[in-house]
């Protein structure tokens, strides 16, 4: 078994329901084996959660997980970081996969 209790970095565990390749329980042991971990399930997500239909489910969970874990970004003191961020991944990545809805 991996050693995920010395994992001690901020960590989101996103997870498709209906992934066919991991079972959820797997998820769901990972979350109880990382301290202070997350989970986010995709409703009717797939293995590669990207491509399921209600994607922009786990595109906010993350975008707003990077907001609170980035280094040097409070998002309680500057209500742009999310939009700071959001940014940054568009400048990096021209080319996403998803397109998400900010909420």
């Amino acid at each position: 078994p991996m050693p995920l209790e010395q994992i001690t970095a901020p960590t989101l565990i996103v997870h498709g329901t209906a992934d066919g390749d991991v079972p959820p329980e797997d998820a769901v042991y990972a979350v109880s084996r990382i301290a202070g971990s997350e989970l986010c399930w995709v409703p009717g997500g797939v293995h590669v959660v990207s491509l399921s239909p209600d994607s922009y489910v786990a595109m906010n969970k993350i975008l707003d997980f990077l907001v609170r874990n980035s280094p040097g970004v409070d998002s309680g003191s500057d209500p742009d970081s999310r939009q700071t961020i959001d940014r940054s991944l568009s400048e990096n990545f021209p080319q996403p996969l998803v397109r998400f809805r900010l909420s």
